[in-house]
């Protein structure tokens, strides 16, 4: 994601830029050790080796294969159409796809024809969650394919217990505001890795938690699954929502705002907005004027966490 850049003079008088936090890794046969240097005393946690491989290797989205794919599967379903008597033509795999059917029974080819639509799709859908995709509608309707954020959230929190138990050792389980301001600011010293804009990458270079702890650096939705990753272990009956802006991701987080604080209503739900990219040291319910104008303007898109 795109870097911040547009900032009013009141904010560059409040805000600083965050030093990245000094980490300690310690590799051993069956666990990594982190030991951060920050906040506060400092934290410590293990993560499991075999945690550690899941996601590796994860392939980025083609489109190229993502047709293939689709194509493989409406060939499939033609050649046991056609043993029913109907004669049906793909267009060459270089051509945008045609689907001509033809039959005595015309019954039979609508029929046939919706089949295969139907095919089609559950073909691209098929490929998206294999892959670990989803299809999101970006506030200017456009569609884009992104890493399914909810999806990698699922499958990360228990692994990531070890980190919620480090500050949670340090800060307890009662002050939800505390642990969400020292979480954001720890994640917000970690090495942001910047990405183009969403309708061109893809989500190219997302991170999920456990491997952005590992690598040491992470992008705007890669930061925004860990911080709610953790939190859901900490507090898992609050509410947290992953909001997508054209060029950035941010957190909302179920927490009573306070003061000036910047919050956001979503389905009677108040929540707070936490951004956790860095390397703005950016406190709990603050975001750039940039990206609060565009939640002012609703333009922007969410999904439950």
């Amino acid at each position: 994601m795109k870097k911040v850049v547009l900032l009013t003079v009141s904010l560059l008088l409040h805000l600083s830029v965050a030093a990245a936090t000094p980490v300690d890794r310690i590799d051993t046969e069956s666990y990594t050790e982190l030991r951060y240097s920050w906040p506060d005393k400092g934290i410590t946690f293990q993560l499991s080796n075999q945690n550690l491989q899941k996601f590796r290797g994860l392939r980025r989205y083609s489109p190229e294969l993502a047709k293939l794919h689709v194509r493989n599967q409406l060939v499939l379903k033609s050649a046991e159409l056609q043993q029913q008597g109907l004669r049906i033509r793909l267009s060459p795999a270089n051509l945008p796809l045609d689907i001509q059917i033809k039959g005595k029974d015309q019954n039979a080819v609508d029929k046939a024809m919706q089949l295969l639509a139907q095919t089609q799709q559950q073909a691209y859908d098929n490929y998206l969650a294999n892959g670990f995709f989803y299809l999101l509608q970006l506030p200017n309707r456009q569609a884009v394919v992104i890493p399914d954020h909810v999806k990698f959230l699922k499958l990360s929190v228990d692994e990531l217990k070890p980190v919620a138990k480090a500050f949670t050792d340090q800060y307890g389980r009662n002050n939800i505001r505390q642990i969400a301001n020292k979480l954001a600011l720890w994640i917000q010293r970690i090495p942001y890795q910047d990405l183009s804009d969403r309708q061109e990458s893809a989500g190219a270079g997302y991170s999920p938690p456990l491997q952005l702890l590992y690598d040491n650096r992470g992008d705007c939705d890669s930061k925004a699954v860990l911080f709610a990753g953790v939190m859901k272990n900490i507090f898992p009956n609050s509410q947290f929502r992953i909001i997508y802006f054209r060029d950035h991701a941010v957190i909302a987080a179920q927490i009573p705002a306070v003061k000036n604080e910047q919050g956001i209503e979503i389905d009677g739900i108040k929540f707070l907005l936490i951004d956790a990219t860095g390397p703005l040291e950016l406190p709990i319910g603050q975001l750039t004027e940039q990206y609060q104008q565009a939640i002012d303007n609703r333009q922007f898109t969410h999904r439950l966490l």
